[in-house]
């Protein structure tokens, strides 16, 4: 499991520690036994700054310690229409992305 990193530096004002945590998709081919055809999948995940891969994995563990001030961008890149579009039951809300706290 990894760890969500804070930042002291640049900061908003009023805030110690600050992050950037970004909701990702992306697409990997997926070997297919049916037929001589590889299928596109797409994969959702995360990506923390400085990263420019997709984890297709658990976000990352949000540490935070007594006293301070912490500012989280949550930013989510997923391509919306895609996700709707790949939804089996048509369904709007697919293209959210859900938080677990």
């Amino acid at each position: 499991l990894s760890e969500l990193t804070w930042s002291t530096q640049n900061c908003p004002l009023g805030y110690t520690h600050c992050a950037k945590l970004v909701f990702c998709q992306s697409v990997i081919q997926v070997y297919n036994n049916d037929d001589d055809d590889d299928d596109d999948e797409d994969v959702y995940g995360y990506r923390l700054p400085g990263d420019c891969h997709c984890r297709p994995a658990q976000a990352p563990l949000i540490r935070l310690q007594a006293g301070f001030q912490y500012h989280l961008v949550l930013q989510n890149n997923a391509n919306a229409a895609a996700v709707v579009a790949s939804d089996k039951n048509n369904n709007k809300d697919a293209a959210y992305t859900n938080l677990h706290t």
